[in-house]
């Protein structure tokens, strides 16, 4: 999946039904463009604890397209 290709009202929509724990890393990582370690030091977590976060975020938002048939 890559981003650029899909309308882009699908991809907020998505982004909003996603639980916000995931969302404000989509949000974090992509929109604000946060390094990993801007978004460790913002959550006071790990840098390796941001990582898995971020790409634990992008992995259900690919199951938000995927259940909505966008691929």
């Amino acid at each position: 999946m890559v981003i650029e290709d899909i309308d882009r009202e699908k991809l907020f929509e998505a982004i909003k039904e996603l639980k916000p724990e995931h969302s404000m890393y989509i949000v974090d990582y992509f929109y604000k463009d946060m390094s990993m370690r801007q978004i460790a030091d913002k959550y006071g977590i790990s840098e390796d604890a941001a990582k898995k976060r971020v790409y634990r975020s992008i992995k259900k938002l690919r199951e938000q397209f995927f259940k909505k048939g966008v691929k």
